[in-house]
């Protein structure tokens, strides 16, 4: 009778535990997704916001070398080497970084589960995204590894500039292409994890021939024809007539500045505010240059005197004389 009650026991606790283990092993953690069961839409606005982050960093610190921008702490900072074309290692890294480790090590599985599931617009946007990376570095860069990318390779081959060139011209081309495809009936919409353009296909779509365009211009020096790395002023209008025909087409992206905001865990910079929220003069440390304010004015020795009419959108200005209407709105100013 013991032995009976023995083997009772331990059939209870051998059911138990394999019942407890099966109970576990079909919750997924939100907080805590992996490799094999992140979904789209927790991808896709880690991507947006990595790629947003490194092409802020590329401006403020390519306009810093270029003497449009300058920095006020020492002059010894990583940031203020910039200026005298002695830059640290530090300054050259960031921009680097977030596109690999932050955005483009996710780009492929995310295209993956998209054509898994029939998120095809996920597809697309992932392409389009790919394509904004590789044609950020291989502006900065040159040369790069983009095809041995993300393959486990402590040394994957660098592709040249006519080959990134070529591969990002294709990256919008399948963008475009699935952006045109209608999703699988019950596939995730793509608004669910898209925070530029809330799902808006058309948006991306002139998004990516407005790329198309403006990347097709850096062969302006090119002979004229019609191979892909030629000069095509043809090709350029017909994708420019496809993009973006006003503001209301165009990626807005939303940000706030909010205390105790968490930080970015490749540099401690807030993740809600602008990707250029520490840049011409809106940071503490950055300062537009009197030589690009004369730019600006046309107040140069022998300068027109010509005010360009997008001053006000390019550089800070401080308000002054602010008289408030009775519900505390700004009424005019100075």
């Amino acid at each position: 009778m013991k032995k009976l009650i023995y083997l009772l026991i331990g059939f209870t606790l051998i059911w138990t535990m394999s019942s407890c283990s099966d109970y576990l092993n079909i919750n997924t953690d939100p907080d805590n997704p992996t490799v094999a069961n992140a979904s789209n839409d927790v991808r896709l606005p880690w991507i947006q916001y990595y790629y947003g982050y490194a092409a802020g960093t590329a401006s403020m610190r390519t306009n810093t070398i270029l003497g449009l921008l300058t920095q006020t702490y020492a002059s010894t900072g990583a940031n203020s080497l910039l200026a005298a074309w002695n830059p640290s290692q530090s300054s050259c890294t960031t921009v680097y970084q977030n596109i690999y480790v932050g955005s483009a090590v996710n780009i492929d599985p995310m295209i993956q589960n998209a054509l898994t599931n029939g998120e095809y617009h996920y597809a697309g946007a992932g392409y389009a995204l790919k394509a904004m990376g590789f044609m950020l570095m291989l502006d900065l860069h040159g040369e790069l590894p983009v095809q041995e990318m993300g393959i486990l390779k402590t040394n994957p081959a660098y592709d040249d500039g006519k080959k990134m060139y070529e591969l990002v011209m294709g990256y919008l081309d399948e963008a475009i292409k699935y952006f045109k495809m209608d999703q699988k009936v019950g596939a995730m919409a793509l608004s669910e994890g898209d925070i530029w353009n809330s799902g808006s296909v058309d948006r991306w779509l002139k998004l990516c021939h407005g790329l198309k365009a403006r990347y097709m211009l850096r062969l302006s020096k090119k002979a004229e024809g019609t191979d892909l790395y030629s000069f095509n002023m043809d090709g350029i209008l017909s994708e420019i007539e496809q993009g973006p025909q006003s503001n209301d087409e165009n990626i807005i992206v939303n940000h706030v500045n909010k205390a105790g905001d968490q930080t970015n865990f490749t540099v401690s910079d807030p993740y809600s505010s602008s990707y250029l929220w520490d840049c011409t003069a809106y940071g503490a440390t950055q300062r537009a240059t009197r030589y690009y304010a004369n730019l600006l004015t046309n107040g140069f020795t022998g300068g027109s005197g010509v005010i360009d009419p997008r001053m006000s959108k390019l550089l800070p200005a401080m308000m002054a004389n602010i008289t408030l209407d009775n519900n505390g709105n700004i009424k005019k100013y100075v």
